[in-house]
């Protein structure tokens, strides 16, 4: 279990550094927006396992307690933050996408105060609810993009689901799917 969960934590900081490389090099924002959405989906991963208090933040109460709901909210708003960068959607000129990813973005902030602030059973319950249905908004999102031609929503949804061979098979990844 902790060669598996250091092989994760290995992948997750070479595509970290990776990434913040590409962006110092070429300064392009989508670089910097998914090196933050790494290192909140990292912490996340340390609050869940265990591994952030055992080896991070050691016995401090408040992070032990709360490590998960903030890691949770952080990784989800970078997340939001990443997809309106790569899908380009300040430029959009479908006011319904931006206003939908503003809104997510606006939840996902207040959730991130809320959970630094507030100790309660429904920031819990929101989180769950938010990713869910932001993780609906964000289909529903690159599929609107790929009809109006966008290639990096293309690359966003392909990497969505299996193809339908690898369905078929029941073996994850065993065909060429967003390739």
């Amino acid at each position: 279990h902790n060669f598996v969960m250091g092989l994760l934590f290995g992948v997750l900081a070479i595509m970290l550094i990776y990434n913040a490389s590409l962006y110092v090099f070429t300064r392009d924002n989508s670089y910097f927006a998914y090196s933050l959405y790494l290192a909140t989906a990292a912490l996340y991963e340390l609050a869940i396992t265990g591994y952030g208090p055992l080896y991070l933040w050691g016995d401090h109460l408040w992070m032990t307690w709360r490590g998960y709901e903030l890691s949770a909210c952080l990784a989800f708003l970078s997340a939001t933050v990443f997809f309106r960068v790569f899908l380009e959607l300040r430029t959009c000129k479908i006011r319904h996408l931006v206003w939908m990813n503003n809104g997510f973005v606006t939840f996902w902030a207040v959730a991130t105060v809320l959970t630094v602030v507030q100790n309660s059973p429904y920031v819990s319950l929101s989180i769950a609810l938010g990713g869910l249905i932001g993780g609906i908004a964000a289909v529903y999102s690159s599929i609107y993009r790929i009809f109006q031609g966008s290639v990096s929503a293309r690359l966003c949804i392909a990497r969505q689901a299996p193809g339908t061979r690898a369905h078929a098979s029941g073996i994850p990844f065993a065909d060429r799917s967003g390739s």
